[in-house]
C-alpha cells in the first residue's frame, strides 16, 4: 500500500541503458512507535544515537524522533531538553555495495534549521573515499544533488545539480551509480555526469539523514520528515 500516491518498485528494472537487480525493498508496512524502531525492524533502522550531528547542534535520538505508522516512515524533527533531536537511519543492517541503484519516496515539512542529506556514505568510514547525496535540501527549500571529488579533496562537489523543486510534497529521487556515471533522477527528471572525480570506487552504505543546518535552529521548530518506501538494487549489466 501506498500512503503517497506511487506504490513501491518490485523486481528488476532498466535505465539509464543498465540492468539493475533488485536487492532490498522496504515498505514500511508494520507499525512502530518511540523507541521500537530497533525491534521491528533490524536494528540498523534506528541509525546513528547518542551523539552530535553535523553542525554540532542536533542530537541524533532515534528513540525519540522515529516511527512507522500509515505505511509511513516518520521523523518528529524538534527540542528536547533545549537539544534539537534528529535521526539518520541507516538501511540494510549497514550492508554496503559498490555500485548500485537507490530509489526512496520521501516529503518534508518546512521546518526552519533543520535540513535532509540521504547519502551513499563510505562502508570505510573514510571521506576521501567519496559521497553521494540526493536528495538534500533544507528543509522547506529546494532539492539538490552532489557527488563530491573522489581524487582530491572531498569537500569539493564535484557533481551538483539544484533541481528547483522544495521538499514540502511527496517526490521520487533515485541515485544511480555506475563504474562510468553517477546519475540523478526527481521525479521525471534526471541530470548525469561522467567525470571520473565524482564516481567512487568502494562500498557505499545507504543513510538517510536529517539534521540541523544553518548558523541557528529555532528552539520552538519542529515538523516532520516522511519516507513511503525505499529501494535498492545492484549493477546487472548493460541493457
Amino acid at each position: 500500500m501506498s500512503s503517497s500516491g506511487r506504490p513501491a518498485p518490485t523486481g528488476d528494472v532498466a535505465s539509464g541503458g543498465l540492468r539493475w537487480r533488485s536487492r532490498f525493498v522496504e515498505d514500511f508496512e508494520t507499525d512502530a512507535g518511540l523507541g521500537e524502531i530497533g525491534s521491528r525492524y533490524d536494528g540498523a533502522l534506528r541509525g546513528y544515537d547518542g551523539f552530535a550531528d553535523t553542525s554540532g547542534r542536533g542530537r541524533y535520538d532515534p528513540d525519540r524522533v522515529l516511527t512507522v505508522h500509515d505505511s509511513l516512515l516518520d521523523y518528529h524533527l524538534h527540542t528536547a531538553d533545549g537539544v534539537p533531536r534528529v535521526a539518520a537511519p541507516t538501511l540494510m543492517d549497514w550492508w554496503g555495495q559498490t555500485y548500485g541503484r537507490y530509489a526512496i519516496r520521501f516529503r518534508a515539512d518546512r521546518v526552519p534549521g533543520y535540513k535532509i542529506a540521504f547519502l551513499l556514505w563510505p562502508s570505510s568510514d573514510r571521506w576521501s573515499d567519496g559521497e553521494i547525496n540526493l536528495p538534500e535540501a533544507d528543509l522547506g527549500g529546494t532539492v539538490h544533488g552532489f557527488s563530491h571529488d573522489v581524487t582530491g579533496d572531498p569537500a569539493r562537489n564535484a557533481f551538483a545539480v539544484d533541481t528547483g523543486t522544495t521538499t514540502v510534497d511527496w517526490h521520487t529521487a533515485v541515485i544511480e551509480w555506475a563504474p562510468d556515471r553517477v546519475r540523478f533522477l526527481l521525479d521525471d527528471r534526471a541530470w548525469s555526469s561522467t567525470d571520473p572525480t565524482a564516481i567512487p570506487r568502494r562500498d557505499m552504505r545507504w543513510t538517510l539523514q536529517a539534521e540541523t543546518a544553518g548558523a541557528v535552529t529555532p528552539v520552538g521548530a519542529a515538523g516532520r520528515v516522511q519516507v513511503d518506501w525505499v529501494a535498492v538494487w545492484s549493477l546487472a549489466g548493460t541493457a
